[in-house]
């Protein structure tokens, strides 16, 4: 070895590095991850391995796609191509359209096992806001409860009647809950009060107690 003279092999080597230096490293130019540390010195009966990058991901590992925004349906493709398994969890929707990914664990751009699970948190239905295809609760008052029933049912709702109704073919509407203006889903009950309509003021009657009245040819016995 050019260089070395009278050096034995191990303390030649010893010789072509600096003063201080244990070990080299022999990597892998097609893997840059892989190789091995050898002792200066030595002649390869004490090599290992390079101890693994904490930067680098484990063999195997697989980058988590970022699906946040996406809908379940396509998030749930997205990472299923990918070989992870996915798990649905519904959260507030504060404010998300229903049925995205607000939230994901791992989260994306970060690297899981090939078939880890992948929770994605779905902005669930917020029960606060009418549903898109509701139905308008109609106003019924003082509509007679078999037009009253007849209407609701036309419009795909189920009318039923409160503690308190009257349910008589002739009662009328008092009020219906939900209240007249409200949308409601499709199918939703609607209960109807009802009351029998009050007799009129016999003094409403033509000729009562005006004293207008034609004789009735009976003669005063007094």
């Amino acid at each position: 070895m050019s260089g070395v003279g009278s050096f034995s092999a191990c303390s030649g080597m010893s010789a072509l590095y600096p003063s201080g230096l244990e070990k080299v490293a022999l990597v892998d130019v097609d893997a840059p991850d892989r190789g091995i540390e050898r002792p200066v010195g030595t002649d390869g009966g004490q090599d290992t391995a390079l101890p693994a990058d904490p930067d680098a991901g484990t063999a195997g590992d697989v980058t988590v796609p970022d699906v946040l925004g996406s809908s379940l349906d396509e998030a749930t493709g997205r990472l299923e191509e990918e070989g992870f398994l996915v798990e649905p969890v519904e959260v507030p929707a504060d404010g998300a359209t229903t049925g995205t990914v607000v939230g994901q664990e791992p989260e994306g751009g970060g690297t899981a096992a090939a078939g880890a699970t992948v929770t994605l948190h779905v902005a669930a239905e917020d029960s606060t806001q009418p549903p898109e295809d509701g139905v308008l609760v109609p106003d019924l008052a003082g509509r007679p409860v078999p037009e009253a029933f007849a209407e609701l049912e036309a419009l795909g709702l189920v009318p039923a009647y409160g503690p308190d109704s009257a349910q008589s073919a002739t009662a009328l509407v008092q009020q219906t809950d939900p209240a007249a203006g409200t949308t409601v889903a499709p199918g939703a009950t609607v209960t109807v009060t009802a009351a029998e309509e009050a007799p009129g003021d016999p003094t409403d009657e033509p000729g009562a107690g005006d004293g207008n009245q034609e004789p009735d040819g009976t003669a005063d016995a007094g």
